[in-house]
Protein backbone atom coordinates (compact mmCIF):
# COMPACT_ATOMS: atom_id res chain seq x y z
CA UNK A 1 0.00 0.00 0.00
CA UNK A 2 1.14 3.28 -0.63
CA UNK A 3 2.44 5.30 2.05
CA UNK A 4 -0.31 8.16 3.18
CA UNK A 5 1.84 10.05 5.01
CA UNK A 6 5.36 11.77 5.96
CA UNK A 7 7.56 9.19 7.96
CA UNK A 8 7.74 12.07 10.88
CA UNK A 9 4.00 11.32 11.55
CA UNK A 10 4.87 7.46 11.93
CA UNK A 11 6.55 5.94 14.65
CA UNK A 12 9.63 3.38 14.05
CA UNK A 13 9.67 -0.46 15.21
CA UNK A 14 11.93 0.48 18.14
CA UNK A 15 9.37 3.15 19.43
CA UNK A 16 7.33 2.01 22.49
CA UNK A 17 4.87 4.41 21.72
CA UNK A 18 4.17 2.71 18.34
CA UNK A 19 2.64 -0.90 20.43
CA UNK A 20 1.07 1.65 23.23
CA UNK A 21 -2.32 1.97 21.99
CA UNK A 22 -2.19 -1.84 20.83
CA UNK A 23 -1.91 -2.52 24.29
CA UNK A 24 -4.33 0.16 25.69
CA UNK A 25 -7.61 -0.98 23.30
CA UNK A 26 -6.39 -4.99 24.00
CA UNK A 27 -6.41 -4.67 27.49
CA UNK A 28 -9.64 -2.29 27.14
CA UNK A 29 -11.30 -5.24 25.11
CA UNK A 30 -10.19 -8.23 28.00
CA UNK A 31 -11.76 -5.68 30.50
CA UNK A 32 -14.96 -4.90 28.06
CA UNK A 33 -15.25 -8.73 28.00
CA UNK A 34 -14.61 -9.50 32.20
CA UNK A 35 -17.23 -7.04 33.21
CA UNK A 36 -19.59 -7.06 30.07
CA UNK A 37 -22.18 -6.91 32.88
CA UNK A 38 -20.94 -4.18 35.15
CA UNK A 39 -21.15 -2.22 31.67
CA UNK A 40 -24.67 -3.55 30.30
CA UNK A 41 -26.66 -4.15 33.31
CA UNK A 42 -26.49 -0.26 34.37
CA UNK A 43 -29.25 2.12 33.44
CA UNK A 44 -28.71 3.66 29.64
CA UNK A 45 -26.97 1.13 28.41
CA UNK A 46 -29.80 -1.77 29.48
CA UNK A 47 -32.58 0.78 28.57
CA UNK A 48 -31.04 1.25 24.52
CA UNK A 49 -29.79 -2.91 24.64
CA UNK A 50 -33.63 -3.61 25.95
CA UNK A 51 -35.09 -1.31 23.62
CA UNK A 52 -32.91 -2.91 20.42
CA UNK A 53 -33.67 -6.68 21.28
CA UNK A 54 -37.24 -5.81 21.89
CA UNK A 55 -38.30 -3.94 19.31
CA UNK A 56 -36.09 -5.33 17.24
CA UNK A 57 -34.46 -2.20 15.42
CA UNK A 58 -32.13 0.71 16.48
CA UNK A 59 -32.87 2.58 19.64
CA UNK A 60 -31.87 6.07 18.56
CA UNK A 61 -32.25 8.68 20.70
CA UNK A 62 -32.58 12.61 20.38
CA UNK A 63 -31.58 12.39 16.51
CA UNK A 64 -27.74 10.59 17.75
CA UNK A 65 -28.10 8.46 15.22
CA UNK A 66 -24.12 8.10 14.76
CA UNK A 67 -24.47 5.81 17.90
CA UNK A 68 -25.92 3.11 15.81
CA UNK A 69 -22.48 2.00 14.90
CA UNK A 70 -22.25 0.16 18.23
CA UNK A 71 -26.16 -0.38 18.68
CA UNK A 72 -25.64 -2.71 15.76
CA UNK A 73 -23.66 -5.10 17.68
CA UNK A 74 -26.58 -6.34 19.72
CA UNK A 75 -29.28 -5.76 17.11
CA UNK A 76 -27.00 -8.38 14.66
CA UNK A 77 -26.53 -10.45 17.65
CA UNK A 78 -30.51 -10.66 18.47
CA UNK A 79 -31.27 -11.66 14.80
CA UNK A 80 -29.03 -14.28 15.01
CA UNK A 81 -30.14 -16.01 18.07
CA UNK A 82 -27.56 -15.83 20.17
CA UNK A 83 -27.81 -16.15 23.55
CA UNK A 84 -28.84 -13.24 25.81
CA UNK A 85 -25.30 -13.01 27.25
CA UNK A 86 -23.91 -13.25 23.87
CA UNK A 87 -25.79 -10.08 23.19
CA UNK A 88 -24.67 -8.72 26.23
CA UNK A 89 -21.26 -9.24 25.61
CA UNK A 90 -21.51 -7.95 22.06
CA UNK A 91 -22.90 -4.46 23.23
CA UNK A 92 -19.87 -3.91 26.15
CA UNK A 93 -17.26 -5.29 23.03
CA UNK A 94 -18.90 -2.72 21.01
CA UNK A 95 -17.62 0.52 22.51
CA UNK A 96 -14.00 -0.99 22.53
CA UNK A 97 -14.05 -2.38 18.96
CA UNK A 98 -15.72 0.95 17.55
CA UNK A 99 -12.69 3.36 18.71
CA UNK A 100 -10.31 0.63 17.80
CA UNK A 101 -11.45 0.19 14.33
CA UNK A 102 -10.77 3.96 13.94
CA UNK A 103 -7.42 3.49 15.61
CA UNK A 104 -6.66 0.49 12.97
CA UNK A 105 -7.61 3.48 10.16
CA UNK A 106 -5.62 6.06 11.28
CA UNK A 107 -2.34 3.77 11.68
CA UNK A 108 -2.74 1.54 8.92
CA UNK A 109 -4.78 3.17 6.27
CA UNK A 110 -3.69 7.15 7.01
CA UNK A 111 -0.54 5.77 8.63
CA UNK A 112 -1.16 8.36 11.28
CA UNK A 113 -0.16 7.12 14.63
CA UNK A 114 0.36 9.78 16.25
CA UNK A 115 -3.25 10.65 15.97
CA UNK A 116 -3.93 7.05 17.20
CA UNK A 117 -1.91 7.61 20.45
CA UNK A 118 -4.25 10.66 21.24
CA UNK A 119 -7.16 7.89 20.77
CA UNK A 120 -5.71 5.46 23.09
CA UNK A 121 -4.80 8.34 25.09
CA UNK A 122 -8.39 9.60 25.27
CA UNK A 123 -9.50 6.43 26.30
CA UNK A 124 -7.19 6.40 29.43
CA UNK A 125 -6.28 9.87 31.10
CA UNK A 126 -9.60 10.58 32.36
CA UNK A 127 -11.56 7.84 31.97
CA UNK A 128 -12.49 5.64 35.10
CA UNK A 129 -16.75 5.36 35.81
CA UNK A 130 -16.88 6.49 31.87
CA UNK A 131 -15.88 2.83 31.06
CA UNK A 132 -18.47 1.39 32.80
CA UNK A 133 -21.02 4.26 31.88
CA UNK A 134 -20.84 3.26 28.54
CA UNK A 135 -23.13 5.08 25.78
CA UNK A 136 -22.33 8.42 26.54
CA UNK A 137 -22.73 9.67 23.08
CA UNK A 138 -20.14 12.87 23.84
CA UNK A 139 -17.14 10.32 24.12
CA UNK A 140 -18.25 8.78 21.12
CA UNK A 141 -18.42 11.81 18.96
CA UNK A 142 -15.00 12.79 20.42
CA UNK A 143 -13.61 9.58 19.14
CA UNK A 144 -14.98 10.63 15.98
CA UNK A 145 -13.18 14.15 16.02
CA UNK A 146 -10.28 12.95 16.60
CA UNK A 147 -10.34 10.35 13.45
CA UNK A 148 -11.59 13.54 11.48
CA UNK A 149 -8.62 15.78 12.05
CA UNK A 150 -6.26 12.62 11.94
CA UNK A 151 -7.77 12.46 8.32
CA UNK A 152 -7.18 16.07 7.77
CA UNK A 153 -3.25 15.81 9.80
CA UNK A 154 -2.48 13.38 7.15
CA UNK A 155 -4.18 14.58 4.17
CA UNK A 156 -4.73 18.59 4.27
CA UNK A 157 -1.10 19.43 4.26
CA UNK A 158 1.12 20.35 1.02
CA UNK A 159 3.31 18.45 2.05
CA UNK A 160 1.15 15.05 0.71
CA UNK A 161 -0.13 14.64 -2.66
CA UNK A 162 -2.94 12.92 -1.87
CA UNK A 163 -5.23 15.49 -2.48
CA UNK A 164 -3.53 16.47 -5.74
CA UNK A 165 -5.75 13.20 -7.40
CA UNK A 166 -9.23 15.10 -8.14
CA UNK A 167 -10.82 11.92 -7.65
CA UNK A 168 -9.58 10.87 -4.24
CA UNK A 169 -9.83 14.40 -3.58
CA UNK A 170 -13.38 14.57 -4.17
CA UNK A 171 -13.97 11.04 -2.14
CA UNK A 172 -12.20 12.58 0.98
CA UNK A 173 -14.41 16.03 0.78
CA UNK A 174 -17.06 13.96 1.13
CA UNK A 175 -16.11 11.81 3.99
CA UNK A 176 -15.20 14.94 5.81
CA UNK A 177 -18.47 16.08 4.81
CA UNK A 178 -20.40 13.08 6.19
CA UNK A 179 -18.30 12.41 9.62
CA UNK A 180 -19.37 16.22 10.66
CA UNK A 181 -22.52 15.49 10.19
CA UNK A 182 -22.20 12.57 12.53
CA UNK A 183 -20.30 14.13 14.65
CA UNK A 184 -22.62 16.99 15.11
CA UNK A 185 -25.83 15.06 15.54
CA UNK A 186 -23.82 13.20 18.16
CA UNK A 187 -24.25 15.56 20.94
CA UNK A 188 -24.47 19.28 21.47
CA UNK A 189 -21.50 19.50 23.07
CA UNK A 190 -19.18 18.59 20.52
CA UNK A 191 -18.90 21.30 18.64
CA UNK A 192 -16.54 22.41 21.56
CA UNK A 193 -13.62 19.67 20.87
CA UNK A 194 -14.65 19.86 17.49
CA UNK A 195 -13.55 23.15 17.04
CA UNK A 196 -10.98 23.57 19.24
CA UNK A 197 -9.13 20.66 17.31
CA UNK A 198 -9.08 22.75 14.30
CA UNK A 199 -7.85 25.75 15.57
CA UNK A 200 -5.23 24.12 17.23
CA UNK A 201 -4.09 22.54 14.05
CA UNK A 202 -4.95 26.57 12.27
CA UNK A 203 -1.91 27.78 14.72
CA UNK A 204 0.47 25.30 14.42
CA UNK A 205 2.74 26.20 11.49
CA UNK A 206 5.20 23.56 11.36
CA UNK A 207 3.45 22.61 7.95
CA UNK A 208 2.15 24.27 4.94
CA UNK A 209 -1.62 23.93 4.96
CA UNK A 210 -3.71 23.49 1.95
CA UNK A 211 -6.67 25.55 1.14
CA UNK A 212 -9.25 22.60 1.63
CA UNK A 213 -7.97 22.86 5.37
CA UNK A 214 -9.88 26.17 6.00
CA UNK A 215 -12.99 24.39 4.48
CA UNK A 216 -13.20 21.73 8.15
CA UNK A 217 -14.71 24.32 10.37
CA UNK A 218 -17.22 25.07 7.75
CA UNK A 219 -18.58 21.55 7.47
CA UNK A 220 -19.11 21.71 10.93
CA UNK A 221 -20.86 25.30 11.42
CA UNK A 222 -23.07 24.45 8.27
CA UNK A 223 -24.71 21.45 10.43
CA UNK A 224 -24.82 23.80 13.38
CA UNK A 225 -26.87 26.24 11.71
CA UNK A 226 -29.17 23.47 9.67
CA UNK A 227 -29.67 21.63 13.21
CA UNK A 228 -30.41 24.85 14.99
CA UNK A 229 -32.50 26.39 12.42
CA UNK A 230 -33.89 24.01 10.27
CA UNK A 231 -34.67 21.28 12.23
CA UNK A 232 -37.07 21.27 15.16
CA UNK A 233 -35.51 20.86 18.71
CA UNK A 234 -35.89 18.05 20.74
CA UNK A 235 -36.96 18.19 24.67
CA UNK A 236 -33.65 16.49 25.40
CA UNK A 237 -31.39 18.92 24.01
CA UNK A 238 -33.61 21.98 24.80
CA UNK A 239 -33.44 21.06 28.80
CA UNK A 240 -29.63 20.02 28.68
CA UNK A 241 -28.04 23.62 26.68
CA UNK A 242 -30.92 25.04 29.26
CA UNK A 243 -28.36 24.19 32.00
CA UNK A 244 -26.44 26.76 30.79
CA UNK A 245 -28.41 29.54 31.99
CA UNK A 246 -26.70 31.22 34.38
CA UNK A 247 -23.08 30.06 34.24
CA UNK A 248 -21.74 33.67 34.38
CA UNK A 249 -23.62 34.02 37.35
CA UNK A 250 -21.85 30.98 39.10
CA UNK A 251 -18.70 31.03 37.28
CA UNK A 252 -18.38 33.92 40.21
CA UNK A 253 -18.24 31.53 42.69
CA UNK A 254 -16.95 28.74 41.34
CA UNK A 255 -14.32 27.40 43.49
CA UNK A 256 -16.72 27.00 45.93
CA UNK A 257 -19.35 25.40 44.11
CA UNK A 258 -20.20 21.94 45.03
CA UNK A 259 -18.74 20.53 41.69
CA UNK A 260 -15.55 22.08 42.43
CA UNK A 261 -14.82 20.48 45.23
CA UNK A 262 -15.39 17.44 44.14
CA UNK A 263 -13.73 18.15 41.61
CA UNK A 264 -10.94 18.46 43.77
CA UNK A 265 -11.57 15.08 44.74
CA UNK A 266 -11.72 13.47 42.09
CA UNK A 267 -7.91 14.57 40.84
CA UNK A 268 -6.91 12.73 44.12
CA UNK A 269 -8.68 9.71 43.53
CA UNK A 270 -9.18 9.05 39.47
CA UNK A 271 -7.86 12.33 37.54
CA UNK A 272 -4.46 12.64 38.92
CA UNK A 273 -3.33 12.97 35.18
CA UNK A 274 -5.13 15.97 34.60
CA UNK A 275 -3.11 18.48 37.12
CA UNK A 276 -0.08 17.03 36.21
CA UNK A 277 -0.35 16.79 32.42
CA UNK A 278 -1.91 20.38 32.54
CA UNK A 279 1.07 21.89 34.33
CA UNK A 280 3.51 19.95 31.97
CA UNK A 281 1.74 21.68 28.92
CA UNK A 282 2.04 25.01 30.64
CA UNK A 283 5.57 24.96 31.69
CA UNK A 284 6.35 23.58 27.88
CA UNK A 285 5.43 26.61 25.97
CA UNK A 286 6.70 29.21 28.41
CA UNK A 287 10.08 27.88 28.14
CA UNK A 288 9.56 27.51 24.59
CA UNK A 289 7.57 31.30 24.67
CA UNK A 290 5.02 29.84 22.15
CA UNK A 291 2.61 32.23 24.27
CA UNK A 292 0.15 32.24 21.57
CA UNK A 293 -0.36 28.42 22.60
CA UNK A 294 -0.34 28.66 26.08
CA UNK A 295 -2.99 30.75 25.80
CA UNK A 296 -5.35 28.77 23.96
CA UNK A 297 -4.44 25.44 25.09
CA UNK A 298 -4.28 26.52 28.91
CA UNK A 299 -7.06 28.70 28.83
CA UNK A 300 -9.48 26.35 26.60
CA UNK A 301 -8.91 23.53 29.09
CA UNK A 302 -9.57 25.83 32.38
CA UNK A 303 -12.51 27.76 30.27
CA UNK A 304 -13.86 24.30 29.52
CA UNK A 305 -13.73 22.90 33.15
CA UNK A 306 -15.66 26.02 34.59
CA UNK A 307 -18.30 25.52 32.03
CA UNK A 308 -18.62 21.71 32.77
CA UNK A 309 -19.13 22.74 36.81
CA UNK A 310 -20.63 25.77 36.52
CA UNK A 311 -22.90 23.93 34.14
CA UNK A 312 -23.71 20.77 36.39
CA UNK A 313 -22.65 23.00 39.82
CA UNK A 314 -24.85 20.50 42.26
CA UNK A 315 -23.51 16.69 43.48
CA UNK A 316 -24.14 15.34 40.11
CA UNK A 317 -23.17 11.54 40.16
CA UNK A 318 -19.32 11.32 38.95
CA UNK A 319 -19.77 8.97 36.23
CA UNK A 320 -22.09 11.58 34.42
CA UNK A 321 -19.62 14.29 34.99
CA UNK A 322 -16.93 12.41 33.88
CA UNK A 323 -18.64 12.03 30.13
CA UNK A 324 -17.99 15.92 30.36
CA UNK A 325 -14.65 16.30 32.00
CA UNK A 326 -12.86 13.39 29.36
CA UNK A 327 -13.30 15.74 27.01
CA UNK A 328 -10.72 18.04 28.65
CA UNK A 329 -7.90 14.46 27.80
CA UNK A 330 -8.54 15.25 24.15
CA UNK A 331 -7.94 18.89 24.71
CA UNK A 332 -4.85 18.23 26.53
CA UNK A 333 -3.99 15.04 24.77
CA UNK A 334 -3.69 16.90 20.93
CA UNK A 335 -0.77 19.35 22.66
CA UNK A 336 1.10 16.46 24.21
CA UNK A 337 1.15 14.29 21.07
CA UNK A 338 1.69 16.99 18.57
CA UNK A 339 3.98 19.36 20.67
CA UNK A 340 5.76 18.04 23.99
CA UNK A 341 6.48 14.69 22.14
CA UNK A 342 8.15 16.43 19.41
CA UNK A 343 10.84 18.18 21.64
CA UNK A 344 14.20 16.30 21.62
CA UNK A 345 14.54 16.84 25.41
CA UNK A 346 11.27 15.97 26.59
CA UNK A 347 10.52 13.38 24.27
CA UNK A 348 12.96 11.20 25.38
CA UNK A 349 10.82 10.77 28.55
CA UNK A 350 7.86 10.76 26.72
CA UNK A 351 8.91 7.64 24.94
CA UNK A 352 8.36 5.44 28.32
CA UNK A 353 6.61 7.78 30.47
CA UNK A 354 3.54 7.50 28.36
CA UNK A 355 2.87 3.94 27.86
CA UNK A 356 3.40 3.46 31.55
CA UNK A 357 1.36 5.83 32.58
CA UNK A 358 -1.33 4.14 29.89
CA UNK A 359 -0.37 0.64 31.31
CA UNK A 360 -1.36 2.41 35.24
CA UNK A 361 -4.68 3.98 33.96
CA UNK A 362 -5.99 0.94 32.35
CA UNK A 363 -4.98 -1.17 35.86
CA UNK A 364 -7.07 2.12 37.55
CA UNK A 365 -10.11 1.33 34.88
CA UNK A 366 -10.22 -2.52 36.09
CA UNK A 367 -10.12 -1.76 39.77
CA UNK A 368 -12.85 0.99 39.36
CA UNK A 369 -15.14 -2.53 38.66
CA UNK A 370 -15.45 -3.03 42.03
CA UNK A 371 -18.14 0.00 42.64
CA UNK A 372 -19.89 -1.32 39.61
CA UNK A 373 -19.44 -5.15 41.02
CA UNK A 374 -21.53 -4.11 43.77
CA UNK A 375 -24.37 -2.59 42.48
CA UNK A 376 -25.07 -6.25 40.69
CA UNK A 377 -24.64 -7.50 44.12
CA UNK A 378 -27.19 -5.79 45.36
CA UNK A 379 -29.88 -6.10 42.90
CA UNK A 380 -29.14 -10.18 42.52
CA UNK A 381 -30.16 -9.89 46.41
CA UNK A 382 -32.93 -8.28 45.39
CA UNK A 383 -33.96 -11.12 43.20
CA UNK A 384 -33.37 -13.26 45.21
CA UNK A 385 -35.74 -11.93 48.00
CA UNK A 386 -38.44 -11.41 45.52
CA UNK A 387 -38.26 -14.91 44.15
CA UNK A 388 -39.31 -16.31 47.61
CA UNK A 389 -42.92 -14.54 46.94
CA UNK A 390 -45.63 -14.97 44.61
CA UNK A 391 -45.38 -13.33 40.98
CA UNK A 392 -42.69 -12.09 38.63
CA UNK A 393 -42.90 -8.27 38.39
CA UNK A 394 -42.13 -6.13 41.67
CA UNK A 395 -42.00 -2.53 42.25
CA UNK A 396 -40.44 -0.86 45.15
CA UNK A 397 -40.19 2.96 46.84
CA UNK A 398 -37.08 4.98 45.66
CA UNK A 399 -36.31 5.62 49.84
CA UNK A 400 -36.76 1.89 50.23
CA UNK A 401 -33.45 1.19 48.03
CA UNK A 402 -30.16 1.53 48.65
CA UNK A 403 -30.23 3.96 46.10
CA UNK A 404 -26.89 5.33 46.97
CA UNK A 405 -24.88 2.48 45.96
CA UNK A 406 -27.24 1.69 43.28
CA UNK A 407 -26.03 5.26 42.11
CA UNK A 408 -28.89 5.76 40.08
CA UNK A 409 -32.42 3.61 40.36
CA UNK A 410 -34.89 4.50 37.19
CA UNK A 411 -33.17 1.71 35.14
CA UNK A 412 -34.14 -0.67 38.04
CA UNK A 413 -37.06 -2.53 35.56
CA UNK A 414 -34.55 -3.64 33.06
CA UNK A 415 -31.38 -4.12 34.91
CA UNK A 416 -33.46 -7.05 36.93
CA UNK A 417 -34.56 -8.16 33.90
CA UNK A 418 -31.55 -9.08 32.36
CA UNK A 419 -30.18 -10.73 35.89
CA UNK A 420 -32.66 -12.91 36.35
CA UNK A 421 -33.21 -13.74 32.85
CA UNK A 422 -29.53 -14.75 32.20
CA UNK A 423 -30.42 -18.08 34.20
CA UNK A 424 -33.42 -18.96 32.32
CA UNK A 425 -36.43 -16.80 30.36
CA UNK A 426 -38.65 -18.41 32.77
CA UNK A 427 -36.99 -17.19 35.91
CA UNK A 428 -37.48 -12.94 35.31
CA UNK A 429 -38.17 -10.92 37.41
CA UNK A 430 -38.57 -7.20 37.21
CA UNK A 431 -38.55 -4.81 39.85
CA UNK A 432 -39.93 -1.23 39.32
CA UNK A 433 -38.44 1.78 41.37
CA UNK A 434 -41.07 4.36 42.18
CA UNK A 435 -39.90 7.61 41.71
CA UNK A 436 -41.32 10.76 40.16
CA UNK A 437 -44.53 11.31 38.29
CA UNK A 438 -45.55 7.64 37.32
CA UNK A 439 -49.51 7.63 37.46
CA UNK A 440 -49.14 4.46 34.97
CA UNK A 441 -48.57 2.53 37.75
CA UNK A 442 -52.12 3.57 39.38
CA UNK A 443 -53.83 3.58 36.15
CA UNK A 444 -52.63 -0.27 35.47
CA UNK A 445 -52.51 -1.21 38.92
CA UNK A 446 -54.90 -4.46 38.01
CA UNK A 447 -53.67 -4.75 35.13
CA UNK A 448 -51.31 -8.74 34.47
CA UNK A 449 -49.63 -8.15 31.25
CA UNK A 450 -48.23 -5.48 31.61
CA UNK A 451 -44.46 -4.87 31.98
CA UNK A 452 -43.81 -1.19 33.85
CA UNK A 453 -40.72 0.95 32.50
CA UNK A 454 -39.66 3.94 34.41
CA UNK A 455 -41.58 5.64 31.98
CA UNK A 456 -44.77 3.54 30.84
CA UNK A 457 -45.73 0.21 30.20
CA UNK A 458 -45.08 -2.21 27.70
CA UNK A 459 -47.53 -5.48 26.90
CA UNK A 460 -45.99 -8.19 28.04
CA UNK A 461 -46.33 -10.25 24.08
CA UNK A 462 -43.86 -7.35 23.28
CA UNK A 463 -41.48 -8.71 25.87
CA UNK A 464 -41.76 -12.25 25.45
CA UNK A 465 -41.89 -12.33 21.76
CA UNK A 466 -38.30 -11.70 21.89
CA UNK A 467 -37.19 -15.53 23.38
CA UNK A 468 -35.20 -14.17 26.27
CA UNK A 469 -38.00 -12.79 29.07
CA UNK A 470 -40.78 -15.10 29.73
CA UNK A 471 -43.32 -13.93 32.08
CA UNK A 472 -45.55 -17.03 33.24
CA UNK A 473 -47.45 -15.08 36.29
CA UNK A 474 -51.10 -14.00 35.84
CA UNK A 475 -50.55 -11.60 39.08
CA UNK A 476 -50.15 -7.82 39.34
CA UNK A 477 -47.70 -5.98 40.35
CA UNK A 478 -46.81 -6.04 43.71
CA UNK A 479 -45.47 -3.16 45.91
CA UNK A 480 -42.12 -4.83 48.18
CA UNK A 481 -41.17 -3.54 51.34
CA UNK A 482 -37.63 -2.92 52.25
CA UNK A 483 -38.15 -5.89 54.50
CA UNK A 484 -39.06 -8.20 51.94
CA UNK A 485 -37.14 -6.83 49.47
CA UNK A 486 -33.82 -7.13 51.15
CA UNK A 487 -34.73 -9.08 54.53
CA UNK A 488 -33.42 -6.30 56.51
Amino acid sequence: MENLLPPTLSFDRSNPLRYAGWFTFLALGILAWTFFLERTVFLDAAFQSFTVITKNELAIQVGRFGSAVTQVFPLVASRLGWSLEGILRAYSMSFVVYPFVLFLLLAGVFRNARAGLILALFYTLLASHTFYWIQSELLQACALIIFYYGIADALFYKDHPALDRPLLAGAVYLLMAALSVVIIFFHPVAFIPFFYSWMFLAISRDREKRKAFYLLPVFGLAVMLYKKFGLPANAYDTATTGLTDGVLDRAIHFFSLQSTQNFYRFCVTDYYCFPLLLAAIVIFYIRHRNYLKLVFVAGSVVGYLVLVNCTFHWNVEQFYIESHYQVMSLLMAIPLVFDLLRAPRWRRVLLFLIPAVMAIRVAHIGWRHNLYEQRLVIERNLIDHAKKLDGQKFMIARDDLPWGDLLMTWGLPYETMYLSALEHPDSVITVLSLEGDQPFVNENAAKTDLFFGPWGPLHDSEVEKTGYFNFRDTIPYRKLSRIEAFGQ
